[in-house]
């Protein structure tokens, strides 16, 4: 078995972390919560993963094969970095892929954004297995909102970055 994982993003890899998200996954919202504006985003964010700089990610391959990826992104506030996307192949599911790559993520924060202090991440607030998952990593609420105008409230997480 060869497991990988990679935060060295180059069009290739940023081609295989929108494959993920746009394939069938766990975890985070459903096609139904966001509509078209997720395809959209995924194609904005495969674009600017494959050039740097902007978004960020973490890619788990199994095999070679894409399994999971993490999307994260500096925030409009100082200091925060907002998480943008955590996407897991239901094959995958129970590898416990998710749990090492969020616990790894501040490391890949840290070389990405040095002088993030907080990772911000939302999920609607149906997403009892995302809100439990992130409860579990250390996260804790501070907002409900609806962020995206859909008539479903979301959930707004922060972790402080330790280190």
């Amino acid at each position: 078995m060869n497991i990988r994982f990679t935060d060295e993003m180059n069009p290739t890899r940023a081609a295989k972390v929108a494959g993920v998200l746009k394939g069938e996954r766990l975890l985070i919202p459903t096609q139904e919560d966001y509509g078209s504006r997720h395809d959209e985003w995924v194609a904005k964010a495969e674009a600017e993963l494959a050039t740097g700089g902007v978004r960020f990610a973490m890619l788990a391959e199994l095999n070679n094969s894409p399994v999971g990826a993490f999307v994260w992104r500096r925030a409009e506030d100082p200091g925060v970095v907002d998480l943008r996307n955590i996407s897991i192949d239901p094959g995958a599911a129970g590898r416990h892929f998710a749990t090492f790559m969020m616990r790894n993520l501040p490391y890949s924060i840290r070389g990405t954004l040095p002088s993030a202090e907080i990772i911000r991440v939302d999920t609607k607030t149906t997403n009892t297995a995302m809100l439990g998952f992130l409860a579990q990593e250390g996260y804790r609420l501070t907002e409900i909102s609806d962020l995206y105008n859909s008539g479903k409230p979301d959930a707004i997480l922060e972790k402080t970055l330790v280190g």
